[in-house]
């Protein structure tokens, strides 16, 4: 996949180009062109795209939408507790960003889903993102997880609920929770919860001396908890 970007008169517009001719209301870049070893091209309209290949941040942009998806602030500090080579289990898949995400440093990672629509959804994104070591199990984690693992990740209504009996001893286990009464109920299980947070994220505008953040911002999405089984 390849980035192009185009600085019209209301801003910069970003195109995602995978495969053929590039049709955009800039005039159409022909795919001999875009398979060319160059970081700028023309449309047959004759304006001028830069262009350079697509990284991990972009591709995830592509994958198909269905559940709602975490948000970045939330995915890179859930990123953060993943050990290098660990193995790691999740529930639920939703469209497998999440999984995705942990992937590039676990060593494998499962992930549970009960809505075989989710899981289906996922696998077609994790296909798609070319990712070798995620395993989609479509099963009712409340029911128990079928392998040992270094670390937990919980998506779901009633993390409480399910049994830990796999978790390594010490193993790290977070809870992505909407509700102050779901974070109440999980602090009540036999955990070191080691803390519980809120992630909000203000982007700024930068233009010259214009300088001030936007009007909008990302906040509450969910709490996170981290906590270690003892």
């Amino acid at each position: 996949m390849k980035i192009l970007l185009y600085n019209s008169i209301r801003g910069l517009k970003t195109f995602f180009w995978e495969s053929g001719d590039l049709h955009t209301q800039f005039g159409i870049v022909k795919e001999e062109d875009l398979k060319k070893d160059t970081n700028r091209v023309k449309s047959h309209a004759g304006k001028e795209f830069v262009i350079y290949p697509a990284n991990f941040s972009n591709q995830i942009k592509q994958i198909k939408r269905g559940p709602q998806t975490l948000l970045t602030k939330d995915l890179a500090y859930i990123q953060f507790y993943i050990e290098k080579d660990s193995i790691v289990a999740e529930a639920g898949s939703g469209t497998g960003l999440l999984a995705a995400i942990i992937a590039q440093k676990a060593k494998k990672v499962y992930s549970y889903d009960l809505n075989e629509s989710h899981s289906r959804l996922a696998q077609k994104n994790i296909d798609y993102l070319n990712i070798k070591n995620i395993e989609l199990i479509n099963k009712d984690i409340y029911e128990g997880i079928d392998q040992e693992v270094d670390t937990l990740i919980l998506d779901l209504p009633e993390p409480w609920k399910v049994p830990l009996d796999n978790i390594k001893n010490g193993a790290t286990i977070i809870a992505y929770l909407p509700t102050i009464t779901q974070v109440m109920e999980f602090h009540k299980c036999n955990l070191h919860i080691e803390k519980t947070i809120e992630l909000l994220e203000r982007e700024w505008y930068v233009q010259g001396r214009r300088v001030r953040p936007k009007s909008q911002m990302e906040g509450h999405t969910a709490f996170l908890i981290i906590a270690r089984k003892i």
